[in-house]
């Protein structure tokens, strides 16, 4: 039922019920839990390890509940409150708690917490894609991100590219900051369907000592009043140098708002 809901509404709740298992069953609060789940010592230190290194991993990000980030981000662009909203975000946070609960018998697991996993999620995460097969003679194309943090380098998508694509938390990258002029983008170099996906923080040209590492979250090829209203779903305005150029890039006169783009959807 879970992976139902998932698959009809957003797979972000596989990734959140994921994470409650890791910390409700893989990681149990005392030694009797310990032999009841398994005999094999290594192995239930490796599992505890594993939770105290995503706990650490999450420890720096935002962690605001995602009817909040919703609200937020509707606050920024200057939409007015949208109640029906709300309350739909609020009862698929709470569904998923019922069965998630359910599927993992580990006791209840409160609507907050879900919201919380999803907001993390949902404004941290980056886009990825793992290509799975290619034309003859495109074997050396790097892997390349799409969605959060785009660039001219990430728009080429090749269509002749049979892709996989998702989502993932990644402990450094997700942790760079937002510029609509960036330092690095964020690459994958090329790996097999077994192997992990690793993702590589490349610098975009020269970088002085002790200037910050920063990737763009949104569509960098997008005028300043269209990235600006796509980086408040991070919360934010941008307001970096070059949005307070404006009028060099400023071309959305001519764009539909956002609102009406998602009427048309």
């Amino acid at each position: 039922l879970l992976k139902t809901l998932a698959v009809e509404t957003n797979e972000i709740f596989l990734l959140v019920a994921d994470v409650i298992a890791q910390s409700e069953i893989i990681a149990p609060h005392d030694d009797d839990a310990i032999s009841i789940i398994s005999s094999d010592e290594t192995r239930v230190a490796a599992q505890a390890a594993s939770r105290r290194s995503f706990s650490t991993t999450i420890a720096g990000f935002k962690q605001e509940p995602w009817d909040e980030c919703v609200a937020e981000a509707r606050s920024l662009r200057g939409q007015a409150p949208d109640e029906a909203l709300t309350a739909s975000v609020r009862s698929l946070c709470a569904r998923t708690a019922e069965l998630a609960s359910l599927a993992l018998d580990a006791g209840p697991i409160s609507p907050e917490r879900v919201a919380r996993y999803v907001g993390l999620f949902d404004q941290n995460n980056i886009g990825i894609r793992r290509v799975l097969s290619r034309e003859r003679g495109d074997d050396d194309a790097p892997e390349i991100q799409e969605g959060r943090a785009a660039s001219p380098v990430q728009q080429q998508t090749a269509p002749q590219q049979r892709c996989l694509r998702g989502t993932a938390l990644y402990a450094l990258c997700c942790a760079a900051n937002h510029d609509c002029e960036p330092t690095c983008e964020v690459l994958y170099p090329p790996a097999g369907p077994a192997q992990p996906l690793e993702a590589h923080l490349v610098a975009r040209r020269a970088v002085e000592a002790g200037e910050e590492l920063t990737i763009c979250y949104v569509d960098a090829g997008a005028g300043t009043r269209r990235r600006q209203r796509a980086t408040a779903d991070y919360g934010f305005l941008c307001a970096c140098d070059r949005c307070r150029r404006a009028g060099d890039d400023d071309d959305d006169d001519d764009i539909p708002d956002l609102e009406e783009v998602d009427e048309v959807d």
